[in-house]
C-alpha cells in the first residue's frame, strides 16, 4: 500500500528520516557562492559536481578555523549533519571542512610553507641530546608506531619513557597534540627530548601536519622534538618546524646512540676527565710552589729588617771602637813621644848650661813650652776614661733599643700582628683600616687566615 502524507507530514518525514539514518555524512565538491554574514559570523556557500549543487553553512563558532579553505573553485571534503531549511530546502551544515585532491593541498602547503620560511620559523634548530635520560613520546597507545619505538628502545638505551596519548587521525589530532605539547613545555617532567609519531597514511590523512597553528607551537617548543610521523614520499610542514624528522617511528629513535656506545662514551668522558684533574693539579701545585718562593710573611720581612738594622748597628759601633783604639793608641804614642823629647831636650839643655851659663835664658823659653804641651796632653789623656764610659753607655742603650724592637720578642709574650691578605700585605693599625675581607694572623709559632665581617663601625 503506497503512503498517503500531508505536505507538512511529507516534509516531517523526510527530516526524520534524516535525523534517524544520515546523522553525519561526508561531502565532497568544489566551492563556489560564498557569502559572509558580518551579523551573524555565519558562511554560506555551495558545493558543486558537474550539474548538481547542495547549499551549506559553517557555523561562527567554526569559521575563523574554515574560512581559509572557503575560497572559489576549491575542491574540499565537508563532514556536515544534513538538514531541512525553512522545512522545504536541503542544507548541510559543515562541522569539519578538509582540502580534498593531491593538486589542493599541495598548493596549500606551498604557500603557508613560503609563508612562515619568510618568518624565519624553520631556522634555529635545539640540539637533540645523544643519550636521553627520558623521553615525552606524544602519540596513540593503541597504535603500532608506540610498540615499534618501545621495541627499538629495548635494545638501545635504558631511559625513561614518558607517553601523552592522542587521536593522530582527523581533525582532533591537531588539538590533542599542541595540547601534548604545551603539557611537557609547562609542567615539570624534565623531558629531554619529544618524539611526535603516528603510522603514516595518505597525503589527505597526514595533512592535520601541515596546520599553521600546530607548525608554530612545534617551532616554539623549548624541548627538541622529533617528528616521526611514518611517510617517506613526503615532508609535513610540522617535519620542517622540528629539530630533527624521521620518516618512521622505528628511525625516530634508531639513530640514538645504543646502550654499547653509552659505556664508551662514558669511558672517554670519564678518562678525559681524569687526565684533565691530573693536569690541572699539577697546574696548581706548581703555581702554589711559585707563590710559597714568591710571598713572604710579614714575621719574615720584619726579621729581615730587624736584622739589617741590628747588624748595621753593630757594625757602626765596632767602627767606633776601632776609631777609639786607634785614637787612644796614637795618643799614648804622641804622650810617648813628647815625653821621651821632652827628657832628651831636658838633658841636652843641662848639657848646655853646664857649658855656658850665658844660654841659659834662650834655652829655658822652649822647655817651659814644651813643659806647657805636656801638661795639656796629659789633661786630656786624663780625660779619655770619661769619653770611653760615655760612648760605652751609647752603645749599651742602642742594644737595649735594638732589643726592644724585636718583633719576635712581643709575639712570644701574647700579641699578635693583622694584616690584609691583599694590598701589598699592609698591616692593620687602626679599627679605621678594618673592612670586610680576608686577612691573616701572624703568631710566633705560624700564621692563620682568617675572613672579618664587619658587623657595626664606630670610630668614635
Amino acid at each position: 500500500m503506497i503512503p498517503k502524507y500531508k505536505v507538512s507530514e511529507f516534509i516531517n518525514k523526510i527530516k526524520d528520516t534524516l535525523d534517524e539514518h544520515i546523522s553525519s555524512v561526508d561531502i565532497i565538491g568544489e566551492v563556489f557562492e560564498v557569502k559572509s554574514n558580518e551579523k551573524s559570523g555565519h558562511i554560506y556557500f555551495k558545493l558543486k559536481e558537474e550539474s548538481f549543487s547542495v547549499s551549506c553553512v559553517c557555523w561562527k563558532s567554526n569559521a575563523n578555523k574554515y574560512e581559509k579553505f572557503l575560497k572559489e573553485g576549491l575542491t574540499i571534503r565537508i563532514r556536515a549533519k544534513p538538514s531541512l531549511f525553512k522545512n522545504t530546502n536541503l542544507y548541510l551544515s559543515a562541522n569539519y571542512i578538509f582540502l580534498y585532491g593531491e593538486g589542493n593541498i599541495a598548493q596549500y602547503k606551498k604557500d603557508l610553507e613560503l609563508k612562515l620560511k619568510k618568518e624565519g620559523l624553520f631556522d634555529n634548530k635545539k640540539p637533540i641530546p645523544k643519550y636521553p635520560e627520558i623521553i615525552g613520546l606524544i602519540t596513540s597507545k593503541d597504535g603500532a608506531a608506540l610498540q615499534d619505538i618501545l621495541r627499538t628502545l629495548k635494545d638501545k638505551l635504558p631511559c625513561k619513557i614518558i607517553l601523552y596519548n592522542v587521536n593522530v587521525q582527523g581533525e582532533e589530532s591537531v588539538k590533542n597534540i599542541i595540547n601534548g605539547i604545551n603539557i611537557f613545555n609547562t609542567t615539570n617532567t624534565k623531558v629531554d627530548v619529544l618524539i611526535i609519531a603516528r603510522g603514516g597514511g595518505s597525503s589527505e590523512d597526514l595533512f592535520h601536519f601541515n596546520d599553521e597553528n600546530l607548525v608554530r607551537t612545534v617551532s616554539k617548543s623549548n624541548i627538541p622534538i622529533i617528528t616521526a610521523i611514518g611517510h617517506e614520499t613526503d615532508t609535513t610542514l610540522v617535519d620542517l618546524a622540528a629539530d630533527s624528522f624521521r620518516h618512521t617511528p622505528t628511525a625516530s629513535v634508531d639513530f640514538l646512540n645504543n646502550k654499547y656506545h653509552l659505556v664508551s662514551y662514558l669511558e672517554n668522558i670519564l678518562d678525559s676527565s681524569i687526565v684533565k684533574l691530573l693536569n690541572h693539579i699539577n697546574i696548581k701545585s706548581n703555581y702554589i710552589k711559585l707563590l710559597q718562593l714568591k710571598v713572604i710573611s710579614p714575621k719574615t720581612v720584619l726579621d729581615v729588617m730587624m736584622n739589617k738594622v741590628i747588624e748595621n748597628k753593630r757594625r757602626s759601633l765596632f767602627n767606633f771602637k776601632e776609631i777609639l783604639n786607634k785614637y787612644n793608641n796614637f795618643i799614648l804614642l804622641s804622650f810617648q813621644n813628647i815625653k821621651s823629647n821632652i827628657q832628651k831636650s831636658v838633658i841636652s839643655r843641662e848639657y848646655a848650661l853646664q857649658n855656658s851659663s850665658i844660654k841659659k835664658h834662650k834655652i829655658q823659653a822652649p822647655i817651659y813650652a814644651k813643659i806647657h804641651q805636656f801638661k795639656l796632653h796629659s789633661s786630656k789623656m786624663a780625660s779619655m776614661p770619661d769619653k770611653i764610659s760615655e760612648y760605652q753607655n751609647r752603645l749599651i742603650n742602642i742594644n737595649k733599643l735594638i732589643d726592644a724592637m724585636n718583633m719576635e720578642k712581643y709575639l712570644k709574650k701574647g700579641f699578635s700582628i693583622l694584616h690584609k691578605q691583599e694590598n701589598n700585605k699592609k698591616i692593620v693599625s687602626s679599627v679605621k683600616d678594618l673592612s670586610n675581607g680576608k686577612y691573616q694572623l701572624e703568631f710566633h709559632d705560624g700564621s692563620v687566615n682568617i675572613n672579618i665581617i664587619v658587623l657595626n663601625s664606630d670610630n668614635n
